[in-house]
């Protein structure tokens, strides 16, 4: 959740719940004996997140990891929103993740995002103030796939669950959705469900609409203008000086810096894209675009 700070309590919360349900705690928990702010009693762990020792902890996890022969994974799913973690604007995370990357040999972070932008501007591994600075970082971009990919990901899909579909209706499903994963294994579910295409995809645009319109609330609170600027693109006002002229139009001069921090920030999100052109915008998800149409109807 992005609304407010993320406190340190939250991240304790977080870790003891994922210690305790650790499967080899039993050997583990020998090797927290001794970690301030930690108490251990037969299966269960208490973590009090006023004085626990998080470099202590470290420390222990990367020892034992050592012992087993294997790695600790730590995974921060939406990681973007670290940057609202205490006062600092998430550096103190980055400084413990730096001291993890240099000092942990049998720690892994895994990291995904799906706002890649804003997650890079949050890690900031080329600026030499970053904490991350230097720090040599493996990514994967999972992009939407494309038309081919799509269809032979459903094919695969609905042979592995045995359900027969036409590929003419695959290919359908997969104009209307394009080639975000997630999407293509909505549909599938729904499909096996209904054995319908018409029924399938309805179900998943409705099942998709709760969650975006979700997301469009919480853009809406930064500011209103987010919302706005995407509805005037999927609208097909879609250019600098249609997108400008859109806004005067409806009374609100906004100025040419505060345009291009909204249309850059939407592109940071992965809201927007430019075409190749760079002259025109457009919504990435189709999902997203019928809901805005939609709402603007």
């Amino acid at each position: 959740n992005s609304g407010g700070n993320i406190k340190k309590a939250d991240l304790i919360q977080r870790l003891q719940n994922a210690l305790s349900e650790f499967s080899n705690f039993e050997k583990f928990k020998v090797f927290l004996s001794n970690v301030r702010g930690i108490s251990v009693k037969d299966l269960s762990l208490s973590m009090n997140w006023k004085e626990v020792d998080l470099l202590s902890l470290i420390e222990k996890i990367d020892k034992f990891s050592e012992k087993e022969n294997n790695y600790a994974v730590f995974f921060f799913d939406e990681a973007q929103y670290l940057k609202y973690y205490g006062t600092k604007g998430g550096n103190d995370l980055l400084s413990l993740f730096s001291y993890m990357y240099d000092n942990s040999k049998f720690i892994k972070i895994i990291i995904s995002g799906s706002e890649i932008g804003l997650l890079h501007d949050f890690l900031n591994v080329d600026d030499y103030k970053s904490p991350l600075y230097g720090r040599y970082i493996r990514e994967i971009s999972l992009n939407p796939f494309d038309k081919s990919t799509s269809i032979s990901f459903l094919e695969k899909g609905f042979d592995e669950i045995k359900v027969k579909i036409d590929r003419e209706n695959i290919q359908r499903a997969v104009e209307v959705l394009d080639g975000i994963p997630g999407y293509l294994v909505e549909f599938g579910n729904r499909y096996a469900q209904f054995k319908d295409l018409d029924m399938a995809i309805k179900s998943t645009f409705q099942g998709l609409s709760g969650m975006i319109e979700g997301e469009i609330k919480e853009l809406e609170r930064k500011s209103p203008r987010y919302v706005q600027t995407l509805a005037y693109i999927s609208n097909g006002i879609n250019t600098w000086s249609g997108l400008k002229n859109a806004f005067f139009a409806k009374g609100d001069t906004i100025s040419d810096s505060r345009l291009y921090e909204i249309l850059k920030n939407l592109e940071k999100m992965t809201w927007i894209k430019q075409e190749r052109t760079g002259e025109k915008y457009e919504i990435i998800d189709n999902v997203l675009k019928e809901i805005l149409k939609s709402g603007d109807e």
